[in-house]
């Protein structure tokens, strides 16, 4: 409803509502997700991501090519940038 703001107004009304409920503070909505340009900084050591992917594949079941797949790379190539040490992370690299 929320990308149909003025329908959901109308339905509100039509309702005998005059607010939309309100959206908890410690959880952002969707729609403000999304026009965030915020850094992060993540505190993990290159053992704790490497360990992550081998779990991803073992514990969790995923295939190898899960670790090459260009959206995995764009959440973990910023991580792997900022350890001294250069690392590559994919399906040949955590077999």
């Amino acid at each position: 409803m929320k990308n149909h703001e003025e329908l959901y107004d109308k339905f509100m009304q039509n309702e005998g509502k005059k607010e939309k409920p309100k959206c908890s503070s410690s959880q952002p909505t969707i729609n403000s997700m999304f026009k965030m340009n915020h850094q992060i900084k993540v505190n993990i050591t290159q053992k704790q991501l490497i360990d992550a992917c081998v779990e991803l594949v073992t514990v969790n079941g995923r295939p190898y090519s899960v670790l090459n797949d260009s959206g995995f790379q764009k959440v973990i190539n910023p991580m792997l940038c900022g350890f001294q040490k250069k690392v590559t992370l994919n399906s040949t690299s955590i077999r």
